[in-house]
């Protein structure tokens, strides 16, 4: 007589970010999109090139809206390919750079908006409102995606993530935190702050 086998099960937590639950989505955006600095990147890249397309059918200020999409695409697409860098120490991967190159480009859209509202205003009935009330949009919500990216940046790099095995260890001293300092030292990187979503190379975890 064959011996009679128990089925035996196996309990298996699931991981939190696979969960459905209002509570574990919205942790999953807080911590992957909200406090990502690269989530305002591609925004900000999105809105430029649809304010390249469409000032081109805007006359005769179509060169003004070129020009303010063709200097956000080339401040933002370096420090978006800078900032997946973790192990390269350069000037574009500093998150000093990215906080002043941000809080330049708001100061610039704000002026540019500005002068284009009161430059292209008069002329609404010769090349229609419609397009250039879409450009103005467009225009504000870029510099406003641009000084929450600068909020962003300064945010996450001014509160690092910590070393997982070294927060184990006790600290016999309590020593002021200086992540304000690594900033404006320009030793702080901006792939600090952001979560590691890089692949393992394989047969290597992650800590």
């Amino acid at each position: 007589m064959s011996e009679s086998r128990m089925q035996t099960f196996r309990v298996v937590e699931s991981e939190p970010e696979a969960s459905l639950h209002p509570r574990a989505i919205w942790e999953h955006w807080q911590k992957h999109v909200i406090w990502d600095p690269r989530t305002y990147y591609g925004a900000l890249e999105s809105c430029a090139a649809t304010i390249y397309l469409f000032s081109l059918y805007q006359r005769p200020f179509e060169p003004f809206m070129v020009i303010l999409a063709t200097i956000i695409l080339c401040v933002v697409i370096p420090l978006h390919w800078f900032s997946n860098y973790r192990r390269a120490s350069n000037i574009l991967t500093s998150a000093r750079t990215h906080l002043f190159a941000l809080l330049c480009l708001t100061v610039l859209l704000f002026i540019g908006q500005i002068f284009y509202m009161t430059l292209a205003r008069p002329y609404c009935q010769y090349s229609g409102c419609d397009l250039i009330d879409l450009l103005t949009t467009l225009g504000w919500i870029a510099a406003v995606i641009s000084t929450a990216a600068a909020f962003v940046v300064f945010k996450a790099s001014t509160s690092r993530k910590k070393d997982p095995l070294m927060a184990e260890l006790p600290s016999p001293v309590d020593l002021e935190d200086d992540s304000r300092h690594a900033l404006w030292s320009g030793t702080a990187d901006i792939a600090d702050a952001i979560e590691d979503d890089s692949l393992e190379p394989e047969g290597q975890l992650r800590l």
